[in-house]
C-alpha cells in the first residue's frame, strides 16, 4: 500500500495530464481547419499555468502529432527554458533543438532566431563556447535577412544574439572584441527602449572596465544598471549588480564591504531557482572568507558549491570551484590537497579556454563579417550594374528620341516640298490652260 500523501500526488500528476490531453484534442480539431482563429499556438493560459515538465512533454507531442507545429514549437521552447532553470542543461538543449526542427519546417525565421539563441545560451551555460558561438553566429546571420517581423522583434532578436556573442567574448578575455558588441546591442537595447536590455549591457561593459582595471569607469556602468534594473524590477539584474560592487569592494581589501554585496546577492537568488547565478555569489563569500580566515564558513560554502557545478555539469563552474578548494588547503596547509585540487582547476579551465576554441571562435567572426562584406559587396555590384543599365538605357532612349526628331522633321520637311512643287505644278497648268 502507498502512504496517502504518494496517491494524492499520483491523483494530481494524473488529472493534469488527463486536463492537458483532454485540452490537446479539443484544439486538434482547430488544427483541421487553418482558417480558425487561434490554430498557431497553443492556449496561452496552459503555457503560463503548467509548469509540470512531464505534462508539456506529452502536451507538447499531442500538438505536434496534431499537426500544430507552431503550438509544439512553444512549448518545447518553454520546455527548455524550464529545464535550464532546473539545471537540467542537457535536457534543455534537447528540448529547444526539437522546437528548432519544428521551426524550420514551417520556415518560421522568428522562432528559428530565438531556438539558436537559447542553444547558444545553454551551451555557453556549460562552457562549450565554441558551439555557444556557432549558435550565436547563425542566429545573428539570420537576424539580418529579410523576414516578416515587426521592426521591434527583428531588431531585438539581433540584440539578443549580439549579447551572447559579447559575453562569449568577455569569457575569452577578448576584451575589445566584447566591447564592440556590446556597444552594439547597448545602441539596439536604446532604441528599443528597454530598461532591462540596457541594465544587462551596462553590467557588460561595466566588467570589461573592470578587466581593464579601471574601477571608477566600471562602478559608473554598475550604478546605471542597477537603476534601471530597479526600473525593471529585476530579482536577478539587482542580485548580480551586488555581486559587481562585491567584487569592486574585494578588489580595494574591503572584506566586510564586499560579504555585505555578496550576501545580498545570495539572499535574492537562493529563494529562486536559478542556480547558475546564486553560483556565482556563493563562490565569491568562498573567497572572501578564505580570504579572511574564516575557513570554518568557507567549508560550509564549498560544499553547496561542489554539489552545485556537478548537477549544473559546468565546466567554468568546476574549474572556479576546485580553484577555491586549491586556496583553501592551502590555507590550511595541506599542501597534497592543495595541489590535486589545483590540479583539477586547470584541467577543467583547459578544456574550455583551449586554443582550439579560441581559434575557431576568432574563425566564426571572421567567417560572418566576410559573409556580411561579401552580402554588402554583392549588393554594391547589382546597384552599380543597375546604374549602368540605365545609363545605357537612358543613352538608347536618347539616341531614339533624336532618331524619331530626325525622321519627323524630315517627313515634315519633304511633305511641306511636295506640297509647294504640286502647287505650282497647279498654278502653271491653269496659266496654260488659260
Amino acid at each position: 500500500m502507498l502512504p496517502d500523501k504518494q496517491w494524492a500526488n499520483k491523483l494530481v500528476l494524473i488529472s493534469t495530464v488527463g486536463l492537458l490531453i483532454m485540452s490537446a484534442a479539443c484544439r486538434f480539431k482547430v488544427a483541421q481547419h487553418p482558417d480558425v482563429p487561434g490554430n498557431e499556438a497553443p492556449a496561452d493560459t496552459i503555457l503560463q499555468r503548467t509548469r509540470n515538465i512531464d505534462s508539456l512533454v506529452v502536451l507538447a507531442e499531442t500538438y505536434e502529432q496534431a499537426g500544430n507545429k507552431a503550438g509544439a514549437i512553444k512549448i518545447f521552447q518553454k520546455l527548455g527554458r524550464l529545464s535550464r532553470e532546473s539545471d537540467n542543461l542537457v535536457k534543455a538543449i534537447e528540448f529547444h533543438n526539437r522546437a528548432l526542427s519544428l521551426a524550420e519546417e514551417i520556415n518560421d525565421t522568428n522562432e528559428i532566431i530565438s531556438c539558436l539563441n537559447q542553444i547558444g545560451t545553454n551551451y555557453r551555460r556549460i562552457g562549450a563556447y565554441e558551439d555557444a558561438a556557432t549558435y550565436h553566429y547563425k542566429a545573428l546571420q539570420y537576424s539580418e535577412q529579410p523576414y516578416d517581423a515587426t521592426p521591434e522583434i527583428i531588431l531585438k532578436n539581433k540584440v539578443i544574439s549580439l549579447n551572447g556573442i559579447g559575453n562569449i567574448y568577455l569569457m575569452l578575455d577578448n576584451l575589445d572584441a566584447a566591447h564592440a558588441t556590446f556597444l552594439a546591442a547597448l545602441e539596439g537595447e536604446t532604441q528599443l527602449g528597454s530598461d532591462l536590455g540596457m541594465a544587462i549591457n551596462y553590467a557588460n561593459i561595466g566588467a570589461i572596465f573592470e578587466s581593464k582595471e579601471m574601477y571608477d569607469s566600471a562602478r559608473v556602468y554598475y550604478e546605471h544598471s542597477m537603476k534601471l534594473n530597479r526600473l525593471a524590477n529585476s530579482a536577478l539584474g539587482i542580485s548580480l549588480c551586488h555581486n559587481h560592487f562585491g567584487r569592486l569592494a574585494e578588489l580595494r581589501g574591503d572584506w566586510n564591504e564586499a560579504l555585505g554585496e555578496y550576501h545580498a546577492a545570495y539572499d535574492i537568488m537562493d529563494k529562486g531557482a536559478d542556480r547558475w547565478h546564486w553560483m556565482e555569489a556563493c563562490l565569491s563569500i568562498i573567497r572572501v572568507n578564505i580570504e579572511k580566515g574564516d575557513l570554518k564558513t568557507a567549508a560550509a560554502y564549498i560544499d553547496r558549491a561542489e554539489t552545485t557545478a556537478k548537477e549544473l555539469r559546468s565546466n567554468d563552474y568546476s574549474a572556479l570551484v576546485y580553484k577555491a578548494k586549491y586556496s583553501y588547503f592551502e590555507k590550511k596547509g595541506d599542501f597534497r590537497r592543495a595541489l590535486d585540487n589545483y590540479i583539477l582547476s586547470r584541467h577543467y579551465a583547459d578544456s574550455t579556454l583551449n586554443l582550439k576554441n579560441v581559434n575557431h571562435i576568432h574563425n566564426l567572426r571572421v567567417l560572418y563579417e566576410t559573409e556580411r562584406k561579401e552580402v554588402e559587396i554583392r549588393a554594391l555590384k547589382n546597384e552599380k550594374q543597375l546604374m549602368r543599365w540605365l545609363a545605357i538605357f537612358g543613352a538608347a532612349l536618347f539616341l531614339l528620341t533624336i532618331g524619331i526628331s530626325f525622321f519627323l522633321w524630315r517627313w515634315t520637311t519633304q511633305k511641306k516640298r511636295l506640297a509647294e512643287k504640286q502647287k505650282q505644278i497647279a498654278e502653271q497648268q491653269i496659266i496654260q490652260l488659260q
